[in-house]
């Protein structure tokens, strides 16, 4: 008696995360930003979180009270 099991593997292409270039805000009040342009694409359609450090993260949008000096946000996704 022989049973034969084949294991097709698909590679899981990594996302492309986005967002915005660099940019100078002058401000005159240390109060919420918003910006947009956040985004990220999967072309497996397996996309299952996004996180930005930084900020909170609204649709494509994050939300951020900045500090004096440079703020960092970071999407990974």
């Amino acid at each position: 008696d022989t049973s034969f099991t084949v294991v097709t593997i698909t590679l899981n292409h990594a996302p492309d995360a986005v967002s915005p270039a660099n940019s100078n805000q002058f401000v005159c009040a240390l109060t919420e930003i918003r910006l947009p342009g956040f985004t990220a694409t999967d072309v497996d359609g397996n996309l299952s979180t996004k996180v930005l450090t930084g900020g909170v993260l609204h649709g494509d949008t994050a939300y951020f009270t900045p500090v004096v000096g440079a703020n960092t946000l970071r999407l990974v996704a």
